[in-house]
């Protein structure tokens, strides 16, 4: 039996391979469990007697989760885990896309980052992040309207927000292009959900001194990082968007028309973006190759916990 963790900064999915998560949870700063005993209580309710569970988790980690070696500890020897597997999110979203050379775009809620990912390997040093560029700040345009908690928050982004095909201002209102090509003027009281969309084509529009990247910007930056190693060409031809924020209705769209002069980029959008380190997850519990980057229980008797810091992809 394998269980997946897929993380984001503050949204936990959990569930058997090969299902639908069983769990998600969308944490808050106020609850008195911390992350990592959830997911410790969420091993041992889902394992019940079995004494061999593979849990497979996603790094970079949630807020209040602990280094690698601590989490592999509590995994271990307080969850009662057989072996672990932990693994980057551009890893597993070239694994759900079956790509070999690829650009991964990540725009999450705590950052969005572009990463080159060859032969299974993900290169973090040529990886670029922003982090102005992130969910958390545009959280701050919601709770201006009185919008706050993570639920809330979530809800919000996800139901309702929409990025414009265009965006203009003017001194008394702006004019937007929505996604399906009709064209509105809405004053700024009024202009909450497209803002939300709008905000990481235009960030320093809603960030005070701050000189961020947009979107585009940073995918253009990023391309420029790709490494000798990777094929160009190839890394190109597969794009890969995931984060819940490349959900948003119009996002993909927007992107395409800000990139449309290289014609050497093709996007590859998933129906579940949300859920792709999920899906990546599923698919590498699934391999037999998962017990090279695996640490079993025997390994961690006789390493200690330090030995997933070599084994994280």
């Amino acid at each position: 039996m394998a269980i997946i963790f897929d993380r984001g900064e503050f949204m936990l999915r959990c569930g058997p391979a090969g299902e639908s998560p069983h769990v998600q949870y969308i944490f808050s700063e106020n609850d008195d469990e911390s992350p990592v005993e959830k997911e410790v209580q969420l091993i041992q309710d889902m394992r019940g007697d079995e004494n061999q569970v593979q849990v497979v988790a996603t790094v970079p980690l949630q807020y209040g989760i602990p280094d690698l070696s601590v989490l592999c500890q509590y995994y271990f020897e307080v969850a009662g885990a057989g072996s672990v597997c932990l693994a980057h999110v551009p890893f597993l979203t070239a694994l759900s896309f079956g790509a070999t050379s690829a650009i991964v775009c990540d725009f999450g809620h705590s950052s969005s980052r572009i990463t080159p990912v060859h032969d299974g390997w993900t290169f973090h040093s040529c990886s670029l992040e922003s982090l102005q560029l992130s969910g958390a700040n545009q959280n701050r345009l919601l709770e201006d309207i009185g919008v706050s908690g993570c639920l809330n928050l979530h809800k919000v982004k996800t139901k309702t927000a929409y990025v414009p095909r265009r965006h203009s201002i003017s001194s008394s209102s702006s004019k937007m292009v929505l996604p399906d090509e009709n064209l509105i003027s809405v004053t700024d009281d009024t202009n909450m959900n497209g803002n939300l969309g709008e905000f990481f084509f235009s960030p320093n529009r809603f960030l005070s001194q701050c000189n961020a990247l947009s979107a585009t910007q940073l995918l253009n930056c990023g391309l420029c990082m790709i490494p000798k190693e990777v094929p160009f060409s190839n890394a190109c031809r597969n794009v890969l968007l995931c984060g819940g924020i490349t959900s948003t209705t119009g996002f993909v769209d927007r992107l395409q028309e800000e990139t449309g002069q290289n014609k050497e980029l093709y996007f590859h959008r998933h129906s579940n973006r949300h859920l792709l380190p999920w899906i990546g997850g599923t698919i590498l519990s699934q391999l037999s190759s998962v017990s090279n980057i695996s640490v079993s229980r025997a390994e961690y008797i006789e390493h200690g916990p330090d030995v997933i810091l070599k084994r994280c992809f």
